[in-house]
């Protein structure tokens, strides 16, 4: 019989299947004792495997996770793996394409393209806000990366690790941080019964780690540490920790500008939760479903009103994601003068000047249909039309299932890019599109036949995405 557990509890990803039932015994005065945990004392403190108290192996570390967490971890290292053998192949397969003829870039080198080169020239040098693009490292204007990543970069690099090896680390434990996250978040989709389909949280874990993008997570990227810090910002929100949310994405703020909208999410979450918006919710809630306001309807009125008027007390804090962009801002205005810095820099370099969205679609349709680019941006331009629809369509689902946080969160990121000269970057922004795999992994749970037609077609992309950018190809 299935249970469902109470708002805010976490009952992890898939359930303890149950103790076995002692059957054919004969009967004895003396009970017989209780079966016991093979990792636990026989007084249920954890350990046993040496006498110091406790096994700190990594099997026995593995064998306390819940069995959807052992096999979301598996599964994560098998795709850190699958990038693996594409990183060691891709780059000696296209050498003399895009390096000199004849010669095979190193595994840093294939690692260290595009926005990697310019997160590395700040980690070595630092900024130098208000010099001429064409003076700094990398021959643009270094100001238009937040300093998050490089920072990080340069922290490690002091205890002698090199920038790739870094980066890559840092895909494997944030990424990880982010698939876990993502998989909890699944389990809170409404209508979603965790004992009935205990699998939706790894299948959203995996159609994210499959996503045809996936490759920005594992290069030294700043798709990662945001992420990893993104999503369990928001499994925070969906708990109503919002303390632990708003610190985690101002985490997040640091590495990328996404952190703004990330941020504006989780306020407008805390007033859906603080005004109790109810139109989203089950008239029953032992239909299992999860939603955040859940709680509201098992408390009393005097207890609900109380914990309203507490609550209000906690919103200064959605001030804090954003104080790392000011912080950034802050200091590029101070080294350079010019408080508009960071935009002039982005339209400088990267055409991002306001432009009307049906000017900004129309550019971007031009360049990827009317031959004036070459086949491989022209390619990607098309891919950025696609990831434009994508996103719309989400947006509207959302809307109209009156999830506004999450509505806000999408719908700010695209109306940011359909205002800009062309659309750029939209197929990355993807990654970060939680609702995305979560709802499709409850979509998917009942039409097999499609959930494996996605994996399928997902990770050939995904493939054929890590080795472009491997060769120095346009990858978005």
């Amino acid at each position: 019989m299935s249970r469902t557990e109470p708002p805010g509890v976490d009952s992890g990803l898939d359930s303890d299947p149950g103790a076995g039932v002692l059957a054919d015994r004969p009967r004895s005065a003396t009970p017989a004792p209780a079966p016991r945990h093979p990792d636990r004392q026989p007084d249920g403190s954890p350990g046993g495997g040496s006498p110091g108290g406790g096994d700190r192996s990594l099997a026995a570390l593995l064998r306390r996770l819940a069995p959807a967490d052992r096999e979301l971890a598996g599964w994560w290292l098998v795709s850190r793996l699958g990038f693996l053998a594409v990183l060691l192949t891709a780059p000696a397969v296209f050498a003399g394409l895009t390096d000199a003829a004849g010669s095979t870039p190193s595994l840093a080198d294939a690692l260290t393209r595009w926005d990697a080169v310019h997160f590395q020239a700040i980690a070595a040098h630092g900024y130098t806000p208000g010099v001429p693009g064409d003076e700094q490292p990398t021959g643009v204007p270094l100001e238009a990366f937040f300093p998050g990543f490089p920072a990080l970069l340069a922290l490690f690099h002091l205890v002698g690790f090199p920038y790739a090896l870094t980066g890559v680390l840092s895909g494997l434990v944030f990424g990880g941080a982010a698939a876990w996250a993502l998989a909890r978040l699944a389990t809170l989709e409404p209508g979603v019964d965790a004992a009935r389909d205990p699998g939706v949280g790894v299948r959203a874990a995996l159609l994210w780690t499959a996503a045809p993008l996936a490759v920005f997570v594992a290069v030294p990227y700043s798709e990662a540490p945001f992420l990893g810090l993104a999503f369990p910002a928001w499994l925070a929100a969906r708990r109503h920790r919002w303390g632990t949310a708003c610190l985690l994405a101002a985490g997040a703020s640091l590495f990328r500008i996404s952190g703004v909208y990330l941020a504006l999410a989780l306020l407008v979450q805390f007033l859906v939760v603080q005004l109790g918006d109810r139109s989203s919710l089950p008239d029953d809630p032992s239909e299992g479903r999860s939603d955040d306001a859940t709680e509201h309807l098992t408390e009393n009125p005097a207890a609900t009103a109380a914990r309203v008027r507490r609550d209000w007390r906690l919103l200064p804090l959605f001030v804090v994601p954003v104080l790392p962009v000011l912080a950034y801002f802050g200091y590029l205005w101070q080294a350079s003068g010019n408080y508009r810095l960071w935009f002039d820099v982005q339209a400088l370099v990267w055409y991002r000047t306001f432009t009307p969205p049906w000017t900004s679609l129309a550019t971007t349709w031009t360049n990827a249909f009317d031959g004036r680019q070459s086949p491989d941006y022209a390619w990607m331009f098309g891919a950025e039309l696609v990831a434009f629809a994508v996103g719309v369509v989400l947006t509207v689902v959302l809307l109209r299932r009156r999830r506004w946080a999450e509505a806000v969160f999408v719908g700010a990121q695209l109306a940011s890019y359909c205002t800009s000269y062309w659309l750029m970057s939209v197929p990355r922004a993807t990654l970060t599109w939680w609702p995305l795999w979560t709802m499709a992994a409850v979509a998917l749970a009942r039409r097999p036949w499609l959930q494996r037609s996605w994996f399928v077609v997902s990770i050939s992309l995904a493939a054929v995405w890590t080795a472009a950018y491997l060769r120095s190809q346009w990858a978005g």
